[in-house]
């Protein structure tokens, strides 16, 4: 079916601090089903038209195909309103006496998707496939390269942020003109697999950088490497997502920015 070949965005939204909070409140399986009905409900009614893809443990997957440039731009603030009003849902519904808090990390990441692979390698080398979901009807699964990114990347998210992965950072950077002041490279990482191991932009979308740096507990720095470094660099030190397209350009991978904006039918904007 040609018809899902194309430009997907996946969204995760998992669970902080699950684990421990299982072992302190005897009726988390209410709170945890309730939590997923809900935050199933906000996703659907932020991000229209996405799908369910699947749940690991806590953490529950999305994926939409995207057909133009409107869809895609628009999803930087629908998944942003996921974001919070997932996270406020769970202050609400999360009992006071319990002192491990949860929260959900937002991570949003992008892959041109074919049901082949074909013969020509420069496509090759940015292309995943889908295939029918042997767990949910009516839905795809994907495997491929980037969709391996979004859970490599998953480990640097954090509560109140939608986690970028590099490419659609890019893109998004491109398309809309406030992204760059709402959005920081926070850290270079080195991934298992991606790059060739070459380091990594984590790149954080956050409407308040001053309230977000001001809400990181005690512990959180303890937890991630990426919240210390925000920490103690502060927000004025961190790097600009305006570097991102030399990154592409100097690692050779220009043009798989280009394949999405090919998908959505713009051409450069330089």
């Amino acid at each position: 079916m040609a018809s899902n070949n194309g430009l997907y965005l996946f969204l995760s939204l998992d669970i902080v601090n699950s684990t421990m909070y299982k072992t302190k409140d005897p009726d988390w399986s209410r709170l945890f089903i309730e939590i997923y009905d809900k935050t199933i409900t906000i996703v659907k009614q932020n991000w229209t038209n996405c799908k369910l893809w699947k749940t690991l443990g806590d953490e529950l997957l999305f994926y939409k195909k995207i057909e133009n440039k409107k869809q895609l731009i628009d999803t930087l603030t629908q998944v942003n309103t996921i974001s919070l009003e997932a996270n406020q849902l769970m202050r609400l519904l999360s009992p006071n006496d319990i002192s491990i808090k949860i929260s959900f990390k937002t991570t949003l990441w992008s892959g041109i998707v074919s049901n082949t692979l074909g013969t020509d390698r420069a496509k090759w080398l940015y292309t995943n496939i889908w295939m029918k979901n042997p767990v949910f009807t009516n839905s795809l699964d994907f495997i491929g390269p980037d969709v391996d990114i979004g859970f490599r990347i998953s480990k640097t998210a954090y509560k109140n942020i939608v986690l970028i992965d590099a490419k659609l950072a890019c893109v998004f950077n491109l398309l809309i003109p406030t992204f760059a002041k709402r959005s920081k490279i926070v850290l270079f990482e080195q991934l298992k697999g991606v790059w060739d191991n070459q380091h990594y932009p984590i790149v954080w979308y956050c409407e308040d950088w001053k309230r977000l740096i001001n809400s990181f507990e005690y512990e959180d720095k303890f937890n991630s490497k990426v919240i210390m470094w925000v920490e103690a660099e502060n927000n004025s030190k961190l790097r600009d997502v305006n570097e991102l397209e030399k990154i592409f350009k100097q690692i050779g991978k220009v043009k798989e920015i280009q394949a999405i904006l090919n998908s959505i039918n713009v051409k450069r904007l330089n």
